[in-house]
């Protein structure tokens, strides 16, 4: 193994292995809405690309993407404040519709499954295989309104469930 490759690898996965795990995530990520769009949503394609899902997938999409295309030395603090923001939106699309959605049967399960289940956990562990470097450190406070935004969406449910 060469030094730059010992260098490069970070945790259980090598900087090249994450790499492809990345383009892999984006290219199924693209399929789903690329499916999901042919088959016919059932809504106009600016109301489609006007959701928060697809678009947070989007975002996210295209952040794996920039991190399959280029190291992680490569990254300003820029690209790393916006994969934070990519898994902050990510992770309010998955816990949204645990919460408040997943009642409801989709229309393309696998489609569903990769949006609201795979990419919110997908992008959030390459979050934490591949942090921001230390001097780019990213407070919590994104964290902590995530949190926020959780505890308010779960009383709001649990307030409609008793009638008020």
């Amino acid at each position: 193994m060469r030094l730059a490759d010992r260098r490069a690898q970070r945790g259980a996965l090598s900087e090249s292995a994450l790499r492809v795990c990345r383009a892999l995530l984006a290219l199924l990520s693209l399929t789903a809405i690329g499916y999901d769009v042919a088959a016919g949503p059932g809504v106009s394609d600016g109301d489609y690309f006007s959701y928060f899902t697809v678009l947070s997938n989007l975002f996210a999409t295209a952040m794996l993407l920039y991190g399959a295309l280029r190291p992680a030395h490569a990254r300003s603090r820029t690209v790393e404040l916006l994969r934070g923001a990519a898994v902050v939106y990510i992770l309010t699309t998955g816990i949204v519709y645990l919460v408040l959605l997943s009642g409801k049967a989709p229309v393309y399960p696998w489609v569903n499954a990769i949006l609201h289940y795979l990419m919110p956990l997908a992008v959030t562990l390459d979050w934490l295989l591949d942090p921001p470097r230390a001097h780019d450190r990213i407070s919590g406070g994104g964290l902590v309104g995530v949190l926020n935004l959780v505890a308010w969406l779960m009383r709001q449910r649990s307030l409609s469930a008793i009638g008020c």
